[in-house]
């Protein structure tokens, strides 16, 4: 008997825990989706710029993940929702995409470059991590979820 027990609450927590993430899957906006994502890629550039050998293997990624960002970032330039959060002009925020964007596509083409280095794609990579510090310092909402 206890274990048709054990078994129903263990098949009710699984349930709930579904349920729950997936509500919590629904809840998040379209700009927090871009976030993520680009947050995905540039952890990936992250590791790749670290060293020489991580540069030489995976530079083609590089190029890949950075014409993503640019393309995310294009598209979330086109949302003023995180503008508006913040009260604050949408143009300021448009031109740190931009900067955003510009850094990425700088990015893209040294990564398809054959002949750039681990130190000019790191400097690189700097200077994209640096556009997305300068955004959130300024448009970051952090919700109580």
């Amino acid at each position: 008997m206890p274990r048709k027990f054990a078994l129903l609450a263990a098949t009710m927590l699984g349930v709930s825990l579904v349920i729950t993430g997936l509500s919590l899957a629904a809840d998040e906006s379209p700009l927090e989706k871009q976030m993520s994502a680009i947050n995905k890629k540039t952890a990936s550039i992250r590791k790749a710029t670290k060293t020489v050998a991580q540069w030489k293997k995976d530079a083609k990624s590089v190029a890949t993940d950075a014409e993503a960002i640019s393309k995310i970032a294009k598209e979330s330039k086109l949302d003023k929702s995180a503008a508006e959060k913040v009260k604050k002009p949408y143009d300021d925020y448009a031109k740190l995409m931009d900067d955003m964007i510009k850094a990425a596509d700088e990015l893209a083409v040294l990564a398809t470059n054959a002949s750039s280095t681990q130190p000019q794609a790191k400097t690189a990579f700097g200077a994209l991590n640096k556009s997305c510090t300068e955004c959130h310092a300024a448009y970051r909402v952090e919700d109580d979820k």
